[in-house]
């Protein structure tokens, strides 16, 4: 996995590997509806449109969800949230490079491709991206990717 860093005005590309423990699941994960695939991670503490506390950066994620069943699907952007070993969860931003906003709808078999941020210590030694599934009015089972940052 690459991760991307701006911090502090030094850029940087850093390489980890998810905490998955099957090889065949690094950097994805698949619900009965779509498939989640993470390509890129990056970490930039300067956001025109924020003003970030010291320690804190975004991170934003580059997401590819491919629609696996024949109806369309409706993915929501807060059922994904971030979580580090330096903070609780937290859920996504809405900045403006992003598309992930709000919802999207995909129709069977096609693939969107999206980018979802949200706030992180720039200290964190890991990063845990979570997609909580909500089926009609009960939640579905939680999905993590786990990176450690080197």
């Amino acid at each position: 996995m690459e991760i991307l860093t701006d911090l502090l005005g030094k850029k940087k590309k850093l390489f980890t590997s998810d905490a998955q423990p099957n090889p065949a699941f690094r950097n994805t994960f698949q619900t009965n509806e779509f498939r989640c695939v993470l390509k890129r991670i990056k970490l930039y503490d300067t956001c025109e449109e924020l003003c970030l506390e010291e320690g804190e950066c975004i991170a934003s994620f580059e997401l590819s969800l491919m629609n696996m069943s024949n109806d369309d699907v409706e993915i929501y952007c807060e059922d994904f949230m971030l979580q580090s070993d330096k903070k609780a969860v937290v859920y996504p931003l809405l900045l403006q490079n992003d598309t992930l906003l709000d919802k999207v709808s995909i129709a069977p078999n096609a693939v969107f491709d999206g980018l979802i941020s949200f706030i992180a210590p720039t200290n964190a030694k890991f990063l845990t991206l979570k997609y909580q599934e909500y089926i009609e009015d009960w939640e579905g089972k939680l999905y993590k990717l786990k990176y450690v940052i080197p």
